[in-house]
């Protein structure tokens, strides 16, 4: 399993270690099985972000 959850008692973090700088993130409670399940079908949100193509600059309006 690509997740992992480290809980102190008062605060819980989670990683997916399929992102390509994986870091904590808090988060309020441990996913159900049903989220993970769909987590797996996605790619992370990172690795969707780095597809995007690069902005051009010259077509960008400028700020007044």
């Amino acid at each position: 399993m690509p997740f992992c959850y480290i809980s102190t008692g008062e605060k819980t973090t989670h990683w997916d270690q399929r992102d390509p700088k994986p870091r904590a993130r808090e988060v309020f409670s441990f996913h159900k099985p049903e989220t993970l399940q769909e987590l797996l079908k996605t790619e992370p949100l990172r690795s969707r972000l780095k597809k995007f193509r690069a902005l051009d600059p010259t077509s960008c309006a400028t700020a007044r």
